[in-house]
Order: C-alpha cells, then sequence, then structure tokens
C-alpha cells in the first residue's frame, strides 16, 4: 500500500460517521465508500504468521481460521476504548444545580416547563403525576431524592466505566494479518524466530469466509458469521471515543434505573430507544487503532460477529478458509515441515521457504518455491 492509498484510508475511516438513529439504507450508504475502498485495495495475499503447535497445525489442516478477543493479544492497548472520564463526569454533576438538588425535580416542584421530549417519552399523564407528587413534598424530600440519584449515578459511573473502557476488548472477536511476508520481524516475532509457519490468504472481492454451513450450500445457517476487513490505523495517541462511551454509560445507567423502578416493559424499550449516539461507528475504529510503534507489522485485521447470546462471553471464535499458500520458516524443524508439507499436499497449495538473500543489502528474507510433489513427501 503506497502512503498516498494509506493517508486516503485514514481519512475515509475517521470521516465515517454512523449516527445510531439512521436507517440500514442510509448506513450502507454512509459505509460505501470505506468499503470501495478497501474493495480496491486488499492485497492479493495476507499472511498469517504462525508457530509450530498443535492447535495451528490443526487449524491448517481443518482450513479454520481462529479469532480472540484483544484482552488476549500481545499489545496491552489493543481495542481498549478510550474517553474523557472527566467530560463525562462533568456531565452528570450538571444535572444537579449547586445545592445538589437534582434540576429536573426542581422544575417540577417550581411549575417551571418541562421539556417536550421527556412528555413524548414517558406521556403528559406521567409527567403531570410526577409533578403532583413533587410538588406537595417538602424541601427536604426533594434533597433527600436528589442526593439518592445522585449517589445513584456516581456509583453507577464508578461501577461502569471500567467495564465499558474494556467492553470493546473483551468482546470483539480478532484475528490479524500482514500485507509483508518478508519482514524478519514478523517471522522473529510471531513464528517463534523463523522455526513456524505462516500462511497466505486471498480476501479479495470480500471472499473472508467459506463456513461450510453458508446459505450456497443449502444449508440455513443458524448463526451466520459476518466479517469486517480493514488495514490498521497507526497513531501516537489513543482513538478519543467518549461519545460512544457516554453512549454506552447512559445506557447501562438506564437499564438499571428502569429496573430497579420496575418500569414497565413497553416505556423500557422507549425510554432506551431515546439514548442516541452521534457515532456507533466509534468501536470499530477504535478497534482498528494501534500505537504507532507497531507500525512495522503492516497488519490488516478481520473481526467477526454472529447472532448469538453467546457472542459477548465467547472469547474465540472461528471461521472456514482455505488457505492459497504455505510459507515455511527458513529455521523450522524437519519433522514439522514434512507434516506441513503433506497438509499442503492435500489441499493442493503451493508451498514456499523463507531464506537469507545474501546478494541484498535490504533486511527481507526471500520466499523460495519449493517442490512438493509425492516423491517429497510421504504421504499418509
Amino acid at each position: 500500500m503506497t502512503n498516498k492509498d494509506y493517508r486516503e484510508y485514514c481519512n475515509l475511516l475517521h470521516n465515517t460517521i454512523i449516527p445510531s438513529t439512521i436507517t440500514q439504507e442510509e448506513m450502507d450508504m454512509i459505509l460505501k465508500p470505506l468499503n470501495d475502498w478497501v474493495d480496491k485495495h486488499t492485497p492479493a495475499q495476507l499472511y498469517k504468521f504462525r508457530e509450530c503447535n498443535e492447535n495451528n497445525i490443526n487449524a491448517f489442516r481443518n482450513q479454520q481460521i481462529w479469532f480472540a478477543t484483544g484482552a488476549k493479544m500481545n499489545d496491552d492497548y489493543d481495542a481498549i476504548l478510550y474517553c474523557d472520564k472527566n467530560e463525562i463526569l462533568a456531565e452528570l454533576n450538571s444535572l444537579f444545580d449547586i445545592n445538589g438538588t437534582l434540576i429536573f425535580l426542581k422544575a417540577l416542584k417550581e411549575g417551571d416547563a418541562i421539556p417536550e421530549r421527556l412528555y413524548d417519552l414517558f406521556g403528559t399523564k406521567y409527567i403531570e403525576n410526577a409533578r403532583e407528587i413533587v410538588k406537595n413534598a417538602d424541601n427536604k424530600a426533594i434533597n433527600e431524592m436528589s442526593l439518592s440519584i445522585k449517589t445513584f449515578m456516581e456509583n453507577g459511573f464508578k461501577a461502569q466505566f471500567p467495564f465499558i473502557s474494556h467492553t470493546p476488548q473483551n468482546v470483539v472477536k480478532i484475528s490479524s494479518f500482514s500485507e509483508n511476508i518478508c519482514s524478519p520481524l514478523m517471522w522473529g516475532h510471531y513464528a517463534s524466530n523463523s522455526s513456524g509457519f505462516a500462511l497466505a490468504y486471498d480476501f479479495r472481492e470480500k471472499h473472508y469466509n467459506e463456513c461450510h454451513n453458508c446459505p450456497k450450500l443449502g444449508v440455513t445457517c443458524i448463526t451466520p458469521k459476518f466479517n469486517r476487513l480493514l488495514p490498521i490505523f497507526y497513531a501516537d495517541k489513543m482513538f478519543e471515543a467518549t461519545d460512544y462511551a457516554r453512549y454506552l454509560m447512559q445506557d447501562a445507567f438506564t437499564r438499571k434505573f428502569l429496573f430497579d423502578l420496575r418500569v414497565p416493559e413497553p416505556l423500557w424499550q422507549k425510554v432506551l430507544a431515546s439514548i442516541t449516539c452521534s457515532d456507533i461507528f466509534m468501536q470499530t475504529k477504535t478497534v482498528f487503532h494501534k500505537f504507532n510503534k507497531w507500525n512495522y507489522e503492516k497488519e490488516w485485521r478481520m473481526t467477526v460477529s454472529y447472532n448469538s447470546n453467546n457472542y459477548p462471553y465467547d472469547q474465540t471464535a472461528n471461521i472456514w478458509k482455505k488457505p492459497c499458500a504455505l510459507y515455511l520458516g527458513r529455521k523450522i524443524k524437519d519433522s514439522d515441515e514434512l507434516i506441513l508439507r503433506n497438509i499442503a499436499f492435500k489441499q493442493k497449495i503451493p508451498v514456499f521457504k523463507m531464506v537469507i538473500d545474501d546478494k541484498s543489502k535490504d533486511y527481507r528474507l526471500k520466499p523460495i518455491r519449493q517442490k512438493n510433489t509425492s516423491k517429497q513427501l510421504i504421504l499418509k
């Protein structure tokens, strides 16, 4: 990817804004420029580096790509949602006057105008009943109600903030690939000091998933899997997602508040629907954002999602995807090489082996095509 292409991508990613209030059709239109860029620039091959162990070899044998949460990655900051904690606290405090009285209760008490939005949400009867109750309450009762609500919000914020900021890291499933098969750093860090292997995949034209339960095979999948593939945006600072964190916080607060008050289900759904976010795409931007020091990886990242109640709790997931080539580390053990060659032979994919190019001054390993016929293998 050229520097110009990368800058174009970064602008598209950060300028893609999806309000929570729009329709699916509107969302598709907003995402189209970014999706078109990905369609045009997805490399012919992206590489997944692996060490030689039973799980990785079996995944190759079974043509599986595995995903894990950011919490399992080697980057402590991977997919952590950053927000301005003080800004959200200040907004919560702004709901109360200097005496600690909830401004909404004060408006009910003094007969001030109530925002039309609250009438739309709760209905005239509910608001007027609340006004009558508050109007007949003395100042001590108003202050006690205000203190109770303020304490609830403060305690809720303290409890929810760690959960909110780590939600993407603990929920979103990720699989990482690199543009560069020749990088000695990638072979050293992710393929056991060049004693492992790498698999190449062709994801062009959105060929992300070849699941055996795909509807094209005439089978209805109970939990179809959907993928998003984007290059990583590298930066010196974390991506700020304060508005998205505020949205998650408001949703969590409101659910608990409505539950505690035993609010009827129809009203519950109506109130929750009123909670909006200026850009729900902030979660995606967070997941595809990494510290600039990792830029040597030239990472493209894939996420997987599926409609299951277990999704928020699953720490791993997988899809079915056949690789298009096998690359062997230059220091791979003979026994591991033979096993991997046999798998590649059965899958009818080419095999390459990495070497040091003694004719070049560049710090780049070189892949050499290997013969991989039955004459070279002991086949089972």
